[in-house]
């Protein structure tokens, strides 16, 4: 599970980034300017430590109506379309790989509207019983990745359109095993087109585990069980008595 996340690399960091390992992506592909910031509010311009379900996440997708790739806020907890009762429904703020093809509530999102959310670090917990201990797991040479995730629009009885997503994770690799049982799937900036616009079979196959060397986990204090809780401090490592590795 994928529960909590953090992005705090600067804009033009990000910006900087996506220049240079998006380099394989058509010119129409690239997002639009003035889109990189959709919120009015700064929710997603401020770096941001703790995020958590329920919450805007900024979601790059792709636009069928303009052919257009979006960056904007989605909320985190996926609402069906065809949902009748938004205070009874479910939220999932994660899909399994394994079944994410074949599920009713996630193979219509699958088939036609993938998309990536970009982080900086997320957070597992391990240990049977509490209090768990977090851990922080980022790349190894700290720039920021993209995790693959479906959305929907669901129409309020307003008609607006709430649009929800959920992180698709997989089994961990090796190192990771160690932490918790599963990881997000992490989409290379060389197959983003393939993710958000190619087909379902394609998109399939980029479903894997990311090698061992990618990515790194270190301890981090109990502070960022709190979703309140939103600082860099919640990433600072700590030393532990014994426990997984890097």
């Amino acid at each position: 599970m994928c529960g909590r996340f953090a992005k705090y690399a600067s804009s033009a960091e990000r910006a900087a980034m996506r220049a240079e390992d998006w380099r394989s992506i058509r010119e129409e592909w690239r997002p639009k300017p003035g889109r990189e910031r959709a919120d009015a509010d700064g929710r997603l311009s401020r770096d941001r430590f703790n995020i958590g379900p329920a919450q805007p996440i900024e979601t790059i997708r792709h636009n069928p109506e303009t052919d257009e790739l979006l960056v904007d806020p989605l909320q985190w907890g996926i609402v069906p379309r065809w949902t009748k009762d938004l205070k009874q429904a479910r939220k999932p703020i994660n899909a399994r790989s394994e079944t994410v093809r074949t599920s009713g509530m996630f193979k219509d999102c699958f088939a036609r509207r993938r998309c990536l959310v970009p982080m900086d670090a997320y957070y597992e917990w391990s240990g049977e019983k509490p209090p768990k201990q977090p851990w922080a797991i980022g790349r190894r040479d700290g720039h920021e990745f993209l995790v693959g995730a479906i959305w929907d629009g669901w129409k309020t009885p307003d008609g607006a359109i709430l649009r929800t997503i959920a992180l698709i994770t997989t089994e961990p690799n090796e190192s990771l095993a160690r932490i918790h049982d599963r990881m997000p799937v992490i989409v290379q900036h060389d197959d983003v087109e393939t993710w958000i616009g190619g087909d379902a079979d394609a998109a399939a196959g980029l479903m894997v585990s990311a090698p061992d060397f990618y990515l790194r986990a270190w301890a981090v204090g109990r502070g960022v069980g709190d979703v309140r809780n939103d600082g860099p401090e919640l990433l600072a490592p700590i030393n532990l008595p014994a426990g997984p590795d890097e």
